[in-house]
């Protein structure tokens, strides 16, 4: 009879505990870089303020075709006459607003507006992440623009740009002549609220993802405006190149 043979096992342990720390860290990487890309993926219009600002004309620069109106925005210029609208969608705390207007708007105004040629409309596109003084300078614009008119409303925007608070706005709206006690009452019961949100919503509509954002184009007898969206504040060569575009239509 042969030996029987005697078989061993040997019983092999796994230690998950040398595996839990780094696969822990795998995990956590994951989602972390998953929230990231979500986050990037669905960024809305309050942190897209001041994209594309302050570029200089390239001699290629194309722009987006877009659409809007004049609404009830501030009208400088001769309607009448105009064959073509620059509408303005801005942020009294934007710097590049206030940029555009300091170097680029008055020699749009003195070639184009002045001729009766075109009309510049502003209209407005407040941020909520610039907080309630934003706000609150956009229904002070409003206030003085039913006033005052499109002029002192102009010379207001200019002035309110980067407030530091509300008073500073109402003493720029009382040195420009309104009568204080229905600027007050105007400001306090948010007046032309309405108008305000209604300038956002369209201001969206025509793909203003920042500020300053501008939609040049034709204009026709109700209001609408056709043409290109140019998102920044390019200088004037950048702006010519288009309103002529527009103007030989």
């Amino acid at each position: 009879m042969k030996d029987s043979k005697k078989i061993e096992t040997k019983e092999v342990v796994i230690n998950l505990d040398t595996f839990a720390i780094p696969l822990a860290i795998v995990i956590a990487g994951v989602i972390i870089a998953l929230g990231i890309f979500f986050a990037n993926r669905n960024k809305t219009t309050s942190d897209a303020t001041n994209t594309n600002t302050d570029n200089t004309a390239t001699g290629t620069d194309t722009f987006a075709a877009a659409t809007t109106s004049v609404g009830t925005g501030a009208v400088l210029g001769n309607r009448d006459t105009a064959k073509v609208a620059i509408v303005m969608y801005s942020d009294y705390q934007c710097p590049y607003c206030q940029k555009f207007e300091e170097e680029t708007l008055s020699e749009i105004r003195t070639n184009y507006v002045d001729s009766g040629d075109v009309i510049f409309v502003f209209r407005n596109f407040p941020l909520d992440f610039h907080g309630d003084i934003t706000y609150q300078s956009a229904y002070a614009g409003e206030c003085v623009l039913d006033q005052l008119g499109a002029e002192k409303f102009a010379e207001f925007h200019s002035q309110a740009y980067l407030a530091a608070d509300i008073a500073a706005v109402n003493t720029i709206a009382k040195n420009l002549g309104v009568n204080e006690s229905e600027y007050n009452t105007c400001l306090s019961t948010q007046e032309f609220k309405s108008r305000v949100d209604a300038d956002f919503a369209v201001g969206q509509d025509a793909g203003v993802s920042g500020t300053p954002g501008f939609v040049v184009g034709t204009l026709d007898a109700d209001g609408n405006v056709t043409g290109k969206l140019i998102e920044g504040a390019y200088p004037y060569d950048s702006f010519k190149t288009v309103i002529d575009e527009m103007l030989a239509k």
